[in-house]
């Protein structure tokens, strides 16, 4: 009986000395790593799950793993992710991001512009992060056209299993819609077309989608993309006075571009919500007026004289106004008005000059007076002699 009570307590002994570490330290806790370009979740020496980034997708900051949520900067997105490896939403960003930081237990972003840094703070929450802060997108189409590009450079083969590894991006998803519609699954290409209008977006790749949608059938989802654009710039502060060149025009989706396509093509409908866009947000692009009016013509040449003639009023009225509104060729009309201005002024002065010049000339050529300066008898009357 002793022998058997040794034993057991031995065994005891060495089931409580294996819980020791366990109790002292805890259990192994997942983590996450980016090996390259690679983001690997490990428990210990068990990989839960990894994801890969191309390299045409930016540089990589990161990971941060804060309250159970594992943020990771690509380019000028941050994605939050799930102990799991679901895709939580990503937060678009002004800049590529450099940084990220947990101080307070509050995640913050910096990203680097042109020469200058910005920090920005992130919000967590069942439906991903959010940015706190009010965000202005430079007309950079880095920025502005990543999510597109990213959908772009996933193989045709590995389109549906990018789609559900970032349900994020409506790109990839309208991209399964259209293998859908030619596999014959109308029903699954709706559905994804739906998916893609459920998610969130800032204004130029709204219009990116737009565009998009239209071209592969979809009208009514191409309106209601631009009509969420139309919100998302109202909030972000854009202001219609502005002029906008061709260049910034492209970086914010390339609207008029898509407008003459329409045009080109007679699709005088689809054309009617695309100018209506432009009008509402960006009336004073480069290269409106001649749009404008090659609008206005088409309208006239269907009989629609008086929809033409209003066009061509709201053109004429652009022209008008502040030094915002002057088009084109609205420093010119300052120069030209700044000279006139000056010429104006000198002949002011000139004429003045003149007025005063002859003003002084003439008590010079005026006979001498009683206290003016005369002849010997004048100042002897008014001195008398001397003793």
């Amino acid at each position: 009986m002793r022998r058997r009570d040794t034993g057991a307590r031995r065994r005891a002994a060495r089931f409580l000395l294996g819980l020791l570490p366990a109790v002292l330290w805890g259990p192994a806790q997942a983590v996450p790593v980016l090996e390259g370009r690679t983001l690997r979740y490990e428990d210990g020496s068990r990989l839960v799950w990894q994801r890969s980034y191309p390299a045409a997708l930016g540089d990589l900051s990161g990971p941060l793993e804060v309250g159970g949520v594992t943020y990771l900067g690509v380019g000028p997105e941050v994605y939050a992710y799930t102990a799991r490896g679901r895709v939580l939403g990503r937060a678009d960003l002004p800049g590529a991001v450099t940084s990220l930081d947990a101080s307070g237990g509050v995640v913050r972003v910096t990203t680097a512009g042109d020469g200058y840094a910005e920090r920005f703070t992130l919000a967590g929450g069942a439906a991903g992060p959010s940015v706190q802060e009010r965000v202005v997108f430079p007309p950079d189409p880095t920025v502005t056209q990543w999510l597109l590009r990213a959908a772009q450079a996933v193989p045709e083969a590995g389109v549906q299993a990018a789609a559900s590894e970032d349900p994020t991006n409506p790109f990839l998803l309208l991209r399964l819609a259209e293998q859908r519609r030619r596999a014959g699954d109308s029903y699954a290409a709706l559905s994804a077309v739906r998916r893609a209008l459920g998610t969130s977006l800032p204004f130029p790749a709204w219009v990116q989608l737009a565009a998009r949608l239209d071209t592969a059938g979809y009208p009514a989802a191409a309106d209601l993309a631009l009509d969420r654009a139309r919100r998302d710039a109202a909030g972000r502060g854009l202001d219609p006075d502005v002029p906008v060149s061709r260049a910034a025009l492209g970086a914010y989706g390339n609207p008029s571009a898509y407008l003459g396509t329409l045009l080109d093509q007679n699709r005088l409908a689809r054309a009617a919500a695309w100018i209506g866009y432009l009008r509402e947000l960006h009336p004073r692009f480069e290269g409106g007026p001649a749009l404008y009016a090659r609008y206005a013509g088409i309208l006239e040449a269907q009989g629609r004289a008086g929809e033409a003639e209003e066009w061509r009023q709201f053109s004429r009225s652009l022209r008008t106004g502040t030094l915002y509104n002057l088009g084109a060729d609205g420093l010119d009309t300052v120069r030209d008005a700044a000279r006139f201005l000056v010429l104006a002024l000198l002949l002011s002065v000139g004429a003045a000059l003149v007025v005063l010049a002859v003003r002084a000339w003439q008590p010079q050529g005026r006979p001498p007076g009683r206290w003016e300066g005369g002849s010997g008898r004048g100042c002897a009357a008014r001195w008398p002699a001397p003793a």
